[in-house]
């Protein structure tokens, strides 16, 4: 090896060492579990890493994941790992993972699997072992791929951010580092890999990236795209830091969870900027219910604010968006059941969907002069007027009844509506008969033509629990 050479190899080392020192990836006395594929990238970080463990005072274990998608050339992968990492005395270890199955199961793309698989395999080993950090062999290529496959697909902010040099417990040391970079070292070094040949074809989308666009980009627009991308990627990862920062703030203020449901309030959010709606959406959906939000859901949503209350709309991953007075529900689609009247005479106890409705009917022996105490489920009304026969089922349009208090009729819709009861609850809401004639709206009110007054003879009991 010639001086020029030797020169090369430590400008390369070097580079990686203040990397990492910049972005303070490593604690002394950690143990890191380099995730080792075999291909050039992770070669480099093994060997990278087991040449200055005592540097950076650190010890080395490596995990290989077999994906099985590549027949005999996945064992052989496995086969070259293993005897590389007896190579450096490091403790090996291997994972084979269903990439078809869960790929099938989910309905997702098999890279996408693949990507869910090998992370889940490496979390096991690190959490089992007490290992401190995952290492991960992204490099400047890699991450220039990223930017621009998700800034095609129109993921926003996030996605143009790239591939984080920390997340959790995960580290990639090599992201400031070139793949011609990689290999060179390789080369020089007299180190041997795994060739990956679908990474060759084109027919993968980060494929058709690397093998057709990026060469297209350096040869004509920029030779230091990936650079460039990197510096980028940077800029937008910390705006999206501060802009995630703001969002937590407004979270806390107008968004609750309740009910299995997210309520927004939309009259305090017109104090901040409409742009934030966004960001705001897909932050309370991610939180709440693990689920990813499209710009297509955004459109949908906030077209859904100018419309009137009650109106709604499906979103991606099974969830509805509901526009209420004065708050913008999400919550999981739910098939309404059908509910079908339920007659039951007094002294009865009937069980319906988990609930049971108790009624009694009391002579009195003297009038009736002593105040009971009732609640939103447990009321005592007159029985004068009253037959043995009742009727539970859910309110309908057209409905009418006297709330308590009140001297005329009144429409059952609203009166539910000035109960601020959320749309899809409001459905669901069950009324009492008794001779056609609505008795009990359960949980809010009963009739004034049955509330007790003195000198009765006949009171009622009505218990929903």
């Amino acid at each position: 090896m010639d001086k020029a050479e030797w020169v090369l190899i430590k400008t390369i080392e070097q580079k990686v060492i203040k990397f990492i020192e910049e972005h303070e990836i490593l604690h002394k006395g950690e143990k890191l579990l380099i995730a080792l594929s075999g291909g050039p990238d992770s070669v480099f970080a093994l060997n990278f890493f087991h040449k200055y463990r005592s540097r950076f005072g650190i010890s080395l274990a490596s995990a290989h994941v077999n994906h099985g998608l590549r027949g005999m050339d996945s064992e052989m992968d496995e086969k070259f790992c293993a005897e590389l990492s007896a190579n450096y005395g490091v403790q090996y270890f291997a994972e084979k993972i269903d990439v078809k199955g869960l790929a099938k199961l989910k309905k997702v793309s098999v890279e996408e699997a693949a990507r869910e698989l090998r992370y889940r395999a490496l979390e096991a080993i690190l959490r089992q072992n007490h290992f401190d950090k995952i290492v991960t062999a992204h490099n400047l290529n890699d991450n220039a791929e990223t930017v621009l496959l998700n800034l095609i697909k129109g993921t926003g902010l996030k996605g143009i951010s790239g591939i984080p040099v920390k997340r959790g417990d995960i580290i990639r040391p090599l992201l400031g580092l070139s793949k011609p970079e990689i290999l060179k070292y390789l080369e020089l070094n007299k180190i041997g890999f795994r060739t990956d040949i679908t990474n060759l074809s084109s027919i993968y989308e980060r494929n058709f990236i690397r093998n057709e666009l990026l060469p297209e980009i350096r040869a004509k627009l920029n030779p230091s795209v990936d650079q460039s991308l990197f510096n980028s990627s940077e800029n937008f990862r910390n705006a999206q830091i501060i802009l995630e920062e703001h969002v937590s703030t407004i979270m806390n203020r107008i968004v609750e969870f309740s009910n299995k449901s997210i309520i927004i309030d939309i009259e305090n959010f017109r104090h901040y900027n409409p742009a934030l709606l966004g960001e705001l959406l897909k932050a309370s959906i991610g939180k709440y219910f693990k689920k990813e939000f499209s710009f297509r859901d955004l459109k949908k949503l906030s077209s859904l604010l100018s419309k009137q209350p009650g109106r709604k709309e499906s979103l991606t991953g099974g969830l509805r968006g509901i526009k209420e007075r004065g708050r913008l529900v999400i919550r999981e689609e739910i098939t309404e059941e059908e509910f079908l009247p339920l007659v039951l005479k007094a002294g009865e106890e009937i069980s319906f969907k988990g609930r049971k409705l108790r009624i009694k009917l009391k002579d009195l022996v003297s009038p009736y002069v002593q105040e009971v105490k009732s609640s939103a489920f447990h009321e005592f009304i007159s029985g004068e007027l009253l037959d043995e026969e009742f009727t539970l089922r859910r309110w309908k349009p057209g409905d009418r009844f006297v709330p308590l208090g009140m001297k005329g009729f009144k429409k059952l819709s609203d009166f539910l509506s000035e109960q601020k009861i959320a749309v899809e609850e409001k459905k669901k809401q069950l009324v009492l008969l008794n001779r056609n004639n609505i008795i009990w709206v359960p949980g809010y009110r009963i009739d004034d033509r049955y509330k007790l007054t003195k000198n009765i003879k006949r009171i009622c009991e009505l218990c929903l629990e």
